[in-house]
């Protein structure tokens, strides 16, 4: 529901954000906010937070980026 619904609807308003680890972001925004935030076990939203913050827009790719089994941790 999450990716069907949810997100999709999301960046229609404009507050799409990043969750899970497979994602495309810009260096230069990463860059700009001091690198992927660590200090958070959500740092996929801290992230998107961060960015929307400096005034960098994110947005929902609807299109699969990776097929297969998750990383263990």
């Amino acid at each position: 529901m999450f990716f069907d619904e949810i997100a999709p609807s999301r960046d229609v308003w404009d507050v799409s954000f990043c969750c899970g680890s497979c994602q495309i972001a810009c260096r230069k925004a990463i860059d700009a906010i001091g690198g992927f935030p660590t200090q958070s076990i959500t740092e996929d939203l801290l992230t998107t937070l961060s960015m929307l913050n400096k005034g960098y827009k994110t947005r929902y790719l609807n299109e699969r980026l990776l097929m297969g089994w998750l990383p263990k941790t």
